[in-house]
């Protein structure tokens, strides 16, 4: 007889491996957090602590932004989503891969670009467009482009665990947009779903494009006014309220999604043999593609007669960012893995550990980066906290639940029989994790890697407060030059940022597609 999920005894070994895994996420997220509502409750008051009514304003336009956005990236990113999946192998295939390119890079590179675009002295020179860049509309339109990737990818998953034989028979009896509506679209809804509540946290943490745009939103306000040296904990809490509680009710929609979408993936191979693209789809998807490239296109452009000029700029920040990122995905990946797959074999105090690590990933970025400062500067952490280990640690804290969901999710569909039969055998936990399930799940293990790596690379809003002396990655130190530097050096310094992670993530990628 099978045995129930989740009623698997954890042994010695595997307490072990948890607890440590857990010990990660206390020092990377609960304790951050912790000492911030430590010192919000016990430190001293102060007559500026106090939550402006500007701030309430802002944080209603902030969300109504976020809500167009939301609008935008549907429009842009289920047709594409939809093109991905059914497209055939040729030159719309690899356009649609190039749609994604936007999600690996940091959204200010798309407001540059497009700020190329409409400037003085190019080609689309216009002073209405211009005003309309500078605005809540060209906001709202930088965001799309560099979030619509996400919604586009999740419906390529949703769409590639569906049955095909559900989609046959409904070709069978019904037209082409029938089956789109009726057969496609619900099948990827909980998917897509998934990804609007992605979209609408990363859109409200964003930080750098309002700033470049000159739009005032709520994320911009809260950094100018905690990133000095006033800052106390009592009112980096005070001022976050707002979006402290969005955040938890982002968090609760994450946590039912994430167990709706685990339950319906079963990725199949042949997931691009379904219904044929009409034209209209077809060209909606090549509008996609080309708004994502464009953009950067002319980024590139504008900082390619400026790249002497900016190498002087560069100093460590580009291995600064590199180096952070690759061993917070490491670090990240290493844990994902024993609590990925406790996660999916129902261990609750794993889920626990979850949590925790996605209430770092949905806490308002600026929350999680002051929480960092206050625990690890001072006392023994000190050393730490001054050193380039900083940046690994705020960030794991971050982006550390991506490496575990990947991982919970893609462990789930995978018989547990293997592991019965190794257990039975005499195979430790340790050695059926290493020898089972990790080669049974390299791809989700890549992917975990792949994915931690690039939230780490286009990173702004976390390390900007806590990266230590000389220790800023490109993404930060372009973010300072973005106001009042040369506009060619700061699109070369974008254009090398566009290249180094082109390089770490070819890697990856390329692995993947050997194995397949």
């Amino acid at each position: 007889m099978g045995r129930a999920v989740g009623t698997r005894p954890s042994s010695l070994e595997q307490r072990a491996v948890l607890a440590a895994a857990a010990a990660v996420a206390a020092l990377t997220v609960v304790w951050p957090l912790g000492a911030l509502v430590h010192g919000a409750l016990f430190g001293a008051a102060s007559a500026d602590e106090l939550i402006p009514a500007r701030t309430w304003t802002l944080f209603a336009r902030s969300v109504a932004l976020a809500l167009g956005v939301l609008v935008g990236t549907l429009l842009l990113g289920v047709p594409a989503g939809v093109a991905l999946a059914r497209a055939r192998r040729g030159a719309l295939r690899a356009a649609l891969c190039l749609h994604l390119l936007p999600l690996a890079l940091p959204p200010s590179f798309l407001a540059l670009g497009a700020a190329q675009l409409v400037g003085p002295g190019s080609a689309f020179s216009s002073v209405l467009l211009s005003k309309l860049l500078y605005g809540p509309a060209g906001f709202v339109f930088v965001m799309s482009i560099a979030l619509a990737p996400v919604v586009s990818a999740m419906t390529w998953v949703g769409l590639a665990s569906l049955d095909p034989s559900l989609e046959e028979a409904a070709r069978l009896v019904a037209s082409r947009p029938l089956v789109l509506a009726k057969v496609l679209l619900p099948a990827s809804a909980p998917f897509i779903a998934l990804a609007l509540v992605l979209v609408f946290s990363l859109t409200l943490s964003e930080l750098a494009v309002p700033s470049l745009l000159r739009v005032d939103v709520y994320s911009a306000a809260v950094f100018a006014r905690l990133g000095g040296f006033r800052a106390s904990p009592r009112e980096a809490l005070l001022v976050s309220l707002p979006i402290v509680a969005v955040s938890f009710v982002l968090l609760a929609l994450a946590h039912r999604l994430f167990a709706r979408v685990a339950g319906d993936l079963v990725l199949r191979r042949e997931s691009g043999a379904g219904t044929p693209l009409g034209p209209l789809l077809m060209a909606h998807a090549a509008v996609a593609a080309v708004l994502g490239l464009t953009p950067l296109v002319a980024l590139v452009a504008r900082g390619a007669g400026s790249f002497s000029a900016a190498v002087p700029w560069l100093g460590a920040s580009v291995w600064n960012g590199l180096r952070a990122a690759i061993v917070t995905a490491l670090a990240a990946t290493a844990i994902g893995v024993p609590l990925g797959h406790a996660v999916a074999r129902g261990l609750r105090w794993a889920r626990v550990v979850d949590a925790c690590l996605l209430v770092g990933f949905f806490a308002p970025a600026v929350l999680l980066a002051l929480g960092v400062v206050q625990a690890w500067n001072g006392g023994l952490t000190t050393l730490a906290y001054q050193s380039f280990l900083i940046l690994p640690i705020g960030l794991v804290g971050r982006y550390g639940a991506l490496a575990v969901r990947t991982f919970a999710v893609s462990t789930r569909g995978v018989a547990e029989a293997y592991e019965d039969a190794a257990e039975l055998s005499g195979h430790g936990y340790l050695a059926r994790l290493v020898r089972i399930t990790v080669p049974l799940q390299w791809r989700a293990l890549l992917a975990a890697f792949g994915l931690v790596l690039t939230f780490c690379l286009r990173d702004v809003e976390t390390s900007i407060l806590y990266y230590p002396p000389g220790g800023e990655p490109l993404t930060v130190r372009l973010f300072t030059l973005e106001a009042n530097g040369s506009p060619g050096v700061v699109c070369a310094l974008a254009s090398m940022h566009v290249l180094a992670t082109a390089l770490a993530l070819a890697v990856p990628v390329w692995l993947v597609r050997r194995g397949q």
